[in-house]
């Protein structure tokens, strides 16, 4: 067993404690956009396969306190880095930096780069490679002020590319977000499912993965942790071929109903390379003239937040979603995110939960009605 961190956004640190809980990880601990966690290979294998809500997994070994730049550079070169690599291997420093102290994050990652090499140099006669592309080791550089933390980082690629989208609409939610939203809804992959101005297809498609028993990470083959000398290949194999046997093709009436005929060819395209059939979850056209069959639902709406809407004002675009659900989705659970706090106010329903969540840099809510 060892500790590791998994990052993932703002108000999906709960939901991604669950998830990883039900992954097997052991001593799971919330903490700010990231939970700790301590797991074996499998579940460490597990994670990257089948979690939603994570971004990228690290595992820290080596923290301190570094005053200036030289005493950052001495730390790391007296660190015994033989126990981490050999000087055959390559590697690259991912920093992020929030300190008053080291105010350039790249030049603070150049004094580690530095300190490794050099203590190599000073061990082995010779100085280990740094590669930008494809390095047998990424190591995660996070300064806060003076502490100083070095990880593994054990994903390489963040795990919220998920090999499908090529193209987005005018704002694409990422597609951690778009499946945090829905774990957030509860919805168990079972009720009816409609996205209501679905752009590139992100949620239409997190949504079949989900009730589909499909996991995210399947359709890519390689990660950060395939570099350790101590990769366990047969068990990663027996990790997918379990994964593969229990997807399956029984899902619920799922929903994509895209106005612009652009945007909607890119979901198309999207869906197609998840491996879903367009034609089955996609509908061209306007959804104030979508009517629900289903007597109970959940709908998910990412509306425009700002004026790029023709021919009406933000404010009353809002309120005429909130007249389409009054009138037509009784009995269904309606899921809103915006960072319009003016518009907002203008759906003129009654929220049952909102939820601070980030789009990108953008400050939301994601708001709950439930349409009696």
């Amino acid at each position: 067993m060892k500790t590791y961190i998994a990052k993932t956004l703002f108000g999906l640190e709960d939901e991604l404690a669950k998830e990883l809980e039900n992954l097997g990880a052991q001593n799971v601990e919330v903490l700010n956009r990231a939970v700790a966690f301590d797991a074996d290979k499998a579940c460490l294998y597990k994670v990257h396969l089948y979690s939603f809500l994570t971004v990228r997994v690290i595992e820290p070994f080596f923290t301190f306190s570094a005053s200036n730049e030289e005493d950052l550079y001495q730390q790391v070169k007296n660190f015994p880095w033989k126990k981490y690599m050999s000087v055959d291997d390559s590697f690259k420093i991912d920093p992020v930096v929030f300190s008053s102290t080291f105010k350039h994050s790249l030049y603070a990652s150049l004094k580690v780069k530095d300190a490794i090499c050099d203590y190599f140099r000073q061990e082995e006669g010779k100085r280990p490679d740094v590669n930008i592309k494809n390095p047998n080791y990424i190591f995660s550089l996070n300064i806060r002020e003076n502490d100083v933390q070095i990880a593994i980082d054990a994903t390489d690629k963040s795990l919220h590319q998920r090999k499908y989208r090529l193209e987005g609409g005018l704002a694409p939610l990422n597609e951690v977000l778009a499946a945090g939203i829905i774990a957030l809804s509860g919805w168990d992959g079972k009720m009816p499912f409609v996205d209501g101005m679905c752009g590139s297809g992100t949620m239409v498609i997190e949504a079949l993965l989900r009730a589909n028993h499909r996991p995210p990470g399947f359709d890519r083959y390689k990660f950060g942790f395939m570099n350790w000398p101590d990769f366990d290949e047969k068990l990663w194999k027996e990790i997918r071929e379990e994964a593969e046997a229990n997807i399956r093709q029984d899902y619920p009436n799922i929903k994509g109903i895209e106005i612009d005929s652009k945007i909607f060819g890119n979901a198309k395209e999207n869906m197609v390379r998840a491996g879903f059939m367009p034609i089955h979850h996609l509908e061209m056209g306007n959804f104030f003239n979508y009517k629900p069959r289903e007597k109970e639902g959940f709908l998910f709406l990412n509306p425009p937040y700002d004026e790029r809407i023709k021919d009406e004002s933000i404010n009353e675009f809002y309120e005429k979603i909130g007249d389409h659900l009054k009138k037509n989705f009784k009995g269904w659970t309606a899921w809103i995110i915006s960072s319009n706090v003016e518009a907002r106010k203008h759906i003129g329903l009654r929220t049952a939960a909102k939820i601070k969540l980030f789009n990108g840099k953008l400050e939301c809510r994601l708001m709950k009605f439930e349409l009696f």
